[in-house]
């Protein structure tokens, strides 16, 4: 029998543990979890999920808008307010998947984007 020699194991540094009490949900508990609130079968939670972020990241990008609507409108006037409320609709439509295509895109860096 061939013995190896004893090497200590030296655990890896504090920033690389894991924290205690956090621990990653498995794809079963989200499926219960979302079948407790909504009725959905397993293969659909993902479309799900994707849908539910992209309502989320659309209204997110419409709410970053809005301040620019807002002094568009102070500037202009009220008269211009449903063009403007028209206007940041579609700039959002547009901006929203156009990021989401560039920023998705395999072999572009993220600052190349930028």
């Amino acid at each position: 029998m061939i013995r190896r020699p004893q090497t200590a194991v030296t655990p890896p540094p504090p920033h690389l543990q894991p924290k205690r009490g956090l621990r990653m949900i498995n794809r079963r508990q989200i499926d219960t979890l979302l079948s407790s609130i909504v009725t959905v079968k397993p293969h659909e939670t993902t479309p799900l999920l994707h849908s539910a972020a992209s309502f989320f990241f659309i209204l997110s990008a419409y709410f970053v808008v809005l301040p620019l609507r807002d002094e568009g409108a102070i500037s202009l006037g009220l008269s211009h307010l449903p063009s403007l409320f028209i206007g940041s609709l579609i700039l959002t439509l547009i901006a929203a998947p156009l990021s989401t295509v560039l920023f998705s895109l395999p072999n572009l860096s993220k600052s190349k984007v930028i």
